[in-house]
């Protein structure tokens, strides 16, 4: 039945589904085909009973069937609302999650960015709920994050991870227990000390929902330790400040008797705030290169104090304080190997850690502060620019203890030469009264001081003194500015004696401390009559000096003339006024100057007398002998002076010279003698010879000979006579010369015509000859034509005498720019090197041409006449290779 009613529920489902044009699933329509299946079959099996059948059947069938299908369909579209609805949740329940997640991804992004660590604990104690990766790094757990964030590492165990890091973790277990009793809204904090030397800041605050119900702890932790030590370093540098402040304000306020203990509390305060064993203060001297120790001050005193330093002893240091920086070292022993001497000391007086700050005045290195320590230390960041300020401080207070002293030594010295000064000092209101009168008043007037104040002074002079003091002391009055003015005063003394005061006023009105008119008097009654005779005698031994035919001078251990007498005077081309005064440097050029300085100085560190002789020019360019006389004075103060006299010995000079010159001469005239001598019984004999023996063959075998044999003999003696007359010309000529009676007489001529009849006159010989090489045909020049004949013959015939045979010499003429160039050369003998110099000296003959005709006069003559033309003459020569003459001469004609 159950199956029927299906069947019949599918039917109606069907059929309900038709009606209701609703969706036909598989199911509904297999459903309704068995149906109609068994319905046929129940047909074929007994049709008639079927028949009847069929309608009571079929209607309930339907009606249940009906029923059924509605009740179906409607659970069914109940089920599909459900399942839409359950789509839907679904759908929104994912894209809530998905947002969720997003967030949460967010959230631990931003976390873990966060400079600060973060750790959220349940109430349960136990339950870690998250922590960030800054918090891992903070307690060093990196490695247990994952542990952390999915709960496998507890609260407790994590503690006992953190509680590692830090110095007391008994403590830091009681933050921990003690944040879960923290009332609600409640926010704590605490420093905690890791072992490594870092400190954080624990910060704890409650969890709670929107509901404000507390859900558990959050922890945040930041990393304070750089600003905490900046926040360290900025109170040590202002208590430092404040320490340089009281210091600074101590040196201002305290006396000058009291201000070596401040410098010495000082140097202890600063050392101790410092943390260092000792400090000083020293001062530089740059001349005598080496520090002082000032002060000094030690906590033990077991070390020796130092009381002075050679500045060379500390190179490295002192490169480094002369550049104005700072010593700051840590360890002694690290320090480099340059400071090898540095270190040493420092060991062997037990400093490990040292500062030294340069003390700077003026641009200069005045000193230097020191703080030593016997333990290494690790000096602050700033210590550089913390001891900036202390140098400075020092600095001033040394300045102001030298301006102290400076002030105390000269008021010390006021009052002593007050008391001892051999002068009466006076102090006169503005009324003439006088207020004060220093000691010396009782030797000077016979009268004690106090006799004289309140007194007017004008009643203790004399009248005509009086009126001059009254308008002296009404013009400062009217001018307190009025420079001091010197005035000459008589006072009586015992009747009618008078005493002269020589008396400076000095207006000192506007000066606060005096407030009156100085007036400074000595006795002159000796002096004047003393003064007297001292001028008369200066003027008597001025006059001696003066007159002396000796220049005289005196100077000082400067170097500079303190009396010159007219002499020195006439000789120098100066007078007094331009001479006394200055040194040698001004007076004379340098190089002298500092010849005259090193002789001076010698004697003036050596002592004694020194004598030498110079060389000077006077002002007109005249040259001057003179031998120097110096002697070193010293007077009663133990001044150095230098005494000289000076002797003028150029006229003897001159005479002495004259004589050397004219026993030169006659030397050298007896040496041209003995020469010419030599020169003509060896030149003469042979010529005569050949004359005498032929005038004998010609008269004893005269009328025997042929025509040419007798020619050949007279040729002979014409050419020996040409000779000898040729000898005779050539000695006349240099006589001429050499006094200076040979004269230039220019005329114009063409040198190319005269240099070719030249050399048709020597003709040459048969084994040489002259060849001329010219830029031009014709040449009108205006030169001496005699003396030019005696150059070219005499160059010309000495290159053709010392021509091998088959050689020729070559004969250059060029001209250009006003002179005329003239070059002779030849291959023949040469001129030995060493015999050159003397070469144009008269009768002088090389020894490699001795057996070579010749006077030995040519080439002196040659360079009388070239000078006479104010040209030049040169020459070129090897043995063996030749010799060339270049001879240069002006042409007037282009003048």
């Amino acid at each position: 039945m159950c199956f029927v009613f299906e069947l019949i529920g599918n039917a109606g489902s069907v059929m309900l589904n038709i009606l209701n044009i609703t969706r036909f699933s598989v199911k509904t329509a297999i459903t309704s085909c068995i149906i109609i299946l068994c319905l046929v079959l129940l047909f074929n099996f007994n049709r008639a009973l079927s028949i009847q059948l069929f309608p009571l059947i079929m209607l309930p069938i339907v009606a249940l069937g009906w029923l059924w299908g509605i009740k179906k369909g409607r659970i069914a579209e109940e089920r599909r609302e459900q399942r839409a609805e359950s789509m839907r949740k679904m759908q929104e329940k994912k894209s809530t999650e998905g947002k969720a997640s997003w967030d949460e991804h967010l959230l631990r992004v931003i976390t873990n960015s966060s400079p600060l660590g973060m750790l959220a604990i349940s109430n349960n104690e136990d339950d870690i709920l998250y922590c960030n990766h800054r918090f891992c790094e903070i307690f060093d757990v990196e490695d247990h994050e994952e542990k952390i964030l999915s709960g496998d590492l507890t609260n407790t165990g994590l503690i006992a991870l953190c509680t590692k890091m830090v110095r007391d973790e008994k403590a830091y277990h009681e933050i921990f227990r003690s944040a879960f009793n923290f009332s609600a809204g409640k926010t704590t904090w605490t420093n905690i000390q890791f072992k490594d030397g870092r400190i954080i800041k624990h910060l704890t605050s409650q969890i709670r929902d929107e509901n404000k119900e507390c859900l558990g702890r959050l922890f945040t932790f930041e990393d304070i330790t750089e600003s905490r030590t900046y926040e360290d370093l900025l109170k040590k540098r202002y208590a430092y400040e404040h320490l340089l402040y009281e210091i600074s304000n101590q040196f201002i306020n305290v006396s000058p008797e009291g201000i070596d203990a401040v410098f010495t509390s000082s140097l202890r305060r600063i050392s101790e705030f410092l943390d260092m064993d000792s400090g000083y203060f020293y001062q530089v001297d740059h001349e005598k290169g080496i520090a002082s120790n000032l002060f000094e001050w030690q906590s033990n005193n077991c070390l020796s104090k130092i009381n002075s330093l050679e500045v060379e002893f500390w190179p490295s240091f002192k490169e480094r304080l002369i550049n104005f920086e700072k010593v700051l070292i840590p360890d002694v022993e690290a320090m480099p190997g340059n400071s090898s001497q540095e270190k040493e000391f420092l060991r062997k007086r037990g400093v490990r850690s040292i500062i030294i700050s340069p003390v700077v005045s003026g641009k200069r290195l005045s000193g230097f502060i020191g703080f030593s320590s016997s333990i290494s230390k690790e000096l602050p960041d700033d210590a550089d620019a913390m001891l900036n300020l202390t140098g400075d401080i020092f600095a001033n207070a040394l300045m102001l203890k030298q301006k102290n002293e400076a002030l105390l030594a000269s008021e010390e010295r006021s009052r002593l030469l007050l008391q001892h000064s051999t002068d009466m000092i006076g102090i006169l209101d503005m009324d003439g009264y006088v207020t004060y009168v220093s000691p010396a008043s009782k030797s000077i007037t016979g009268k004690e001081p106090n006799e004289w104040l309140g007194k007017l002074l004008y009643s203790n002079i004399h009248p005509e003194d009086a009126v001059k003091v009254r308008n002296i002391v009404r013009e400062f009055i009217e001018n307190p500015t009025l420079p001091p003015v010197k005035l000459s005063l008589r006072l009586p003394v015992n009747g009618n004696e008078m005493i002269v005061l020589e008396s400076i006023f000095n207006g000192q009105l506007n000066n606060p401390s005096i407030k009156g008119i100085v007036c400074n008097s000595r006795d002159m009654s000796q002096h004047v009559a003393l003064q007297e005779a001292l001028r008369n005698s200066r003027n008597f031994l001025n006059a001696i000096i003066d007159n002396a035919g000796d220049p005289l001078f005196v100077k000082d251990s400067s170097h500079r003339y303190t009396m010159v007498n007219e002499a020195f005077c006439r000789l120098s081309g100066l007078c007094k006024e331009q001479i006394l005064g200055r040194t040698d440097f001004d007076l004379a050029p340098e190089e002298l100057a500092r010849d005259y300085f090193a002789k001076d100085e010698y004697l003036l560190v050596n002592g004694g007398m020194e004598i030498f002789e110079l060389e000077f020019f006077d002002r007109q360019g005249n040259k001057h002998f003179l031998i120097t006389n110096e002697t070193l004075y010293m007077d009663e103060k133990g001044e150095k002076y230098i005494i000289a006299s000076i002797r003028d010995e150029t006229k003897r000079k001159e005479l002495e010279q004259e004589v050397n010159n004219a026993l030169m001469k006659e030397r050298e005239l007896n040496r041209l003698k003995s020469k010419f001598i030599s020169m003509v019984s060896h030149e003469y004999r042979t010529p005569l010879t050949a004359i005498l023996s032929s005038a004998e063959l010609l008269e004893l075998f005269g009328n025997e000979m042929t025509k040419p044999e007798r020619l050949g003999h007279l040729e002979k003696i014409k050419s020996s006579v040409d000779f000898l007359i040729s000898m005779l010309n050539e000695v006349l000529l240099l006589n001429k010369a050499e006094s200076m009676r040979m004269e230039y007489n220019p005329s114009a001529f063409d040198l190319i015509a005269f240099s070719r009849e030249l050399m048709k006159n020597l003709g040459g010989n048969s084994y040489c000859n002259i060849e001329l090489d010219a830029d031009f045909n014709s040449r009108r020049v205006v030169m001496d034509k005699k003396l030019l004949g005696h150059i070219l013959t005499n160059l010309l015939s000495n290159a053709l005498k010392y021509s091998p045979e088959g050689g020729s010499v070559l004969f250059i003429i060029r001209c250009g720019n006003g002179l005329v160039s003239f070059e002779i050369r030849d291959n023949g003998l040469g001129i030995p090197q060493e015999e050159q110099p003397r070469l144009f000296e008269p009768f002088f003959r090389a020894n490699n041409v001795l057996h070579i005709a010749g006077s030995g006069l040519g080439l002196s003559i040659v360079k009388h006449c070239v000078e006479l033309h104010k040209g030049e003459i040169l020459f070129e020569s090897k043995p063996g290779e030749g010799t060339k003459f270049m001879l240069r001469l002006p042409d007037e004609s282009e003048a």
